[in-house]
């Protein structure tokens, strides 16, 4: 019988189950709130593979035909990605600890697209976006508000659901929402505010009422949630719901494709590369020139020279 010693206590190391083994990396990892979710929910998708494969003993040609039901399943590449990922990471940890061979080790996940996985709106859908969601009663404001930002700031709808009535302020004269990133601790970057961004934010706080500065900035108007804090599925819903009233209906046409419009059109527009990395807030800016390689092969393609 294999023992080994957890804590002060002798454990049978054949009792020993999956579910205590992502127990223990999930309690011993230091993991951000959202990285905890991200790992849960990969984890539960292993374990119903298992399940409907009634498998017990796992080794690397079970990581391997995991790989292949989840690419059969025609997951996005991102979730296949992050899928493998959490899995290389618990056997690895758990390897390190001498609690399970590193059987991930040799599995490789597939290689993130070259492109980006949402496509931009042209300036005249932009435009038409903006315009046909303006309207007088607080939720027509509101989206209104949320459609205008992220557009003109290049905001992720994560950043929408985090801001707070007090994080629109003036930086040297200059109006500017503070936010909180992805995959930062506080808010401690921020997007400066047009004057037409900031006009809708206006309008909209106009017919809130009175409100406290750590009040959410964009709040909800359904029964349920009356007031408050909108979450990114309602924003994300709420895009698509303005996007189809205008006849677009595409899965590469969605909320984050206003981030993608704000850096395709600044781009377009001449705006300089450190500008833009800037505004989107792109730890690498190699993740910026992406932009201008799209606009570039699009404008000046090798086609547009052949003339047959």
């Amino acid at each position: 019988m294999d023992l080994i010693i957890s804590g002060t206590a002798v454990v049978d190391k054949s009792k020993i189950t999956l579910e205590m083994l992502i127990e223990t990396f999930l309690s011993k990892k230091d993991l951000k709130p959202t990285s905890r979710t991200s790992y849960i929910s990969a984890f539960k998708q292993f374990a119903i593979f298992l399940k409907e494969r009634a498998i017990e003993d796992i080794g690397e040609q079970e990581i391997m035909e995991y790989k292949n039901y989840l690419t059969e399943k025609k997951l996005s590449v991102f979730t296949v990605i992050a899928n493998i990922r959490a899995l290389k990471s618990l056997f690895s940890f758990l390897s390190v600890r001498g609690l399970y061979p590193n059987i991930a080790k040799d599995i490789k996940a597939p290689r993130s697209p070259r492109q980006f996985m949402r496509d931009p709106l042209t300036q005249a859908q932009a435009r038409t976006l903006i315009n046909s969601s303006e309207g007088d009663d607080i939720k027509a404001k509101r989206d209104y508000a949320i459609i205008s930002i992220l557009l003109r700031c290049g905001l992720r709808s994560i950043e929408i659901v985090r801001a707070d009535v007090g994080d629109v302020r003036q930086s040297g004269g200059t109006p500017v929402l503070w936010v909180h990133g992805k995959g930062r601790d506080c808010k401690d970057e921020f997007v400066v505010l047009t004057d037409e961004a900031l006009a809708t934010i206006h309008a909209y706080m106009a017919v809130r009422g009175k409100v406290a500065l750590e009040d959410p900035l964009f709040v909800s108007n359904s029964n349920h949630n009356n007031n408050g804090r909108l979450t990114t599925r309602s924003i994300r819903r709420m895009v698509k719901e303005h996007l189809a009233n205008m006849g677009i209906n595409s899965s590469r046409l969605t909320c984050h494709s206003l981030r993608h419009t704000f850096a395709t059109l600044a781009i377009a527009n001449n705006a300089p590369l450190l500008a833009v990395q800037q505004a989107m807030r792109h730890a690498d800016i190699n993740t910026t020139t992406i932009y201008t390689h799209m606009n570039d092969r699009l404008t000046n393609g090798a086609e547009r020279y052949v003339k047959i």
